[in-house]
């Protein structure tokens, strides 16, 4: 763009600027005409969404904030966000920040909230605006059209970093605190830090003990509604996430982003000690144990120890001889729910349908995948 374009653009919008800070009884029409053709739409190559600002614009997708704020550290795209925000540090420019609500105490939660009509929402499981594809309820229309990502699969967030791609801003920008190592928020009590407020949230229940949402079926409680949610499709039996490689079905859909590694081959987790790689963090954790020889899980009988406390768990059955798990056809008692999957198999005939995440080799029992996967923790 050449020097007297670009002029006469800055004039341009310097003049759009003053006109739509005139009251609109003072605005004229033929003037409102010029300033619409004026005004010039640019469409992102990346959205396709026709923006005036395509600098600005542009940061939606580079996740580029170079103005923080100096007393949580919280960063944004432009000064004048940055300035809106500074306010919400005080009660009376929160008030200001927010167009001058007040905030009101929620009964139910003792949260403070602007909005307490929205609010309620999350308590009542009031969901009017509901997802096409699948059913799925929302209270908020803009939760729903973000929903609807999961099934579009469009990702236009990409990590500058990683290359790894999201679907929403804020996805990315949590994901960029994975390569920062940034903790910003962190625990009043014990000190502990975190890289998501949702995170702190959660934890604060070890401290204060409030699990706001309880299960009909068996009375357990959670803390965060979507724990309750998830918990639920264990007594319905919902799998609603489904792989596109073999078919196999999942109720959530980290199960199925995990198990979609096996076919793919991708591995995430890395060794610090040796280098090793994994395509699951559980299974990074398990290999540690071969460096570190830890175990601090003691049985109270026979001071037997062991590395993982759902090992002990099923080690003190072999005492008490209680036997928790039982097969829905032939009713055959196992201290260990493993076992009891194995047996399972041999009323379906025994297919080898367990598959190692390393290397795609088939099983029929969980033991002789179990011993497999040995060879690649060494």
């Amino acid at each position: 763009m050449r020097v007297v374009e670009k002029c006469e653009e800055e004039l341009n919008e310097e003049k759009v600027y003053k006109y739509e800070a005139l009251p609109v009884s003072k605005r004229k029409v033929d003037e409102c005409e010029e300033i619409a053709c004026k005004r010039r739409l640019y469409k992102c190559d990346v959205c396709g969404k026709e923006v005036t600002h395509m600098s600005r614009h542009k940061l939606v997708h580079t996740g580029q904030r170079d103005f923080p704020c100096e007393i949580c550290g919280k960063k944004y795209t432009r000064k004048s966000i940055l300035e809106k925000h500074k306010l919400a540090h005080t009660r009376e420019g929160e008030g200001k920040a927010l167009g001058r609500r007040k905030l009101r105490k929620c009964e139910v939660c003792g949260k403070e909230v602007a909005r307490m009509s929205r609010h309620i929402l999350v308590h009542n499981g009031q969901r009017n605006f509901a997802c096409q594809e699948c059913g799925k309820q929302f209270s908020r229309k803009s939760i729903l059209d973000k929903h609807i990502l999961i099934h579009t699969g469009e990702r236009n967030y990409k990590c500058e970093v990683c290359d790894k791609a999201f679907s929403q801003r804020s996805h990315l920008n949590n994901h960029m605190l994975v390569h920062t190592g940034e903790k910003r928020f962190r625990c009043d009590i014990c000190d502990k830090t975190f890289t998501m407020k949702s995170s702190l949230m959660k934890h604060l229940s070890v401290h204060t003990g409030h699990r706001n949402y309880h299960c009909d079926e068996c009375g357990k409680r959670f803390v965060q509604k979507n724990d309750l949610d998830r918990h639920t499709r264990v007594h319905t039996g919902e799998k609603r996430y489904t792989c596109g490689h073999c078919g196999k079905v999942f109720t959530e859909k980290g199960h199925l982003r995990v198990h979609t590694r096996v076919h793919t081959g991708e591995m995430v987790c890395a060794c610090t000690v040796c280098g090793r790689k994994f395509s699951r963090k559980s299974l990074l954790n398990r290999h540690m144990y071969v460096h570190t020889g830890e175990k601090n899980h003691k049985c109270s009988v026979c001071q037997k120890i062991f590395a993982r406390k759902g090992h002990l768990e099923s080690h003190i059955m072999t005492h008490t001889g209680e036997k928790k798990y039982h097969c829905i056809d032939c009713g055959k008692g196992f201290n260990d729910r493993v076992c009891l999957k194995d047996h399972m198999r041999k009323h379906k005939g025994g297919e080898a349908d367990l598959v190692c995440d390393q290397c795609g080799r088939k099983y029929k029992s969980s033991r002789g995948l179990r011993v497999h996967r040995l060879q690649h923790l060494v």
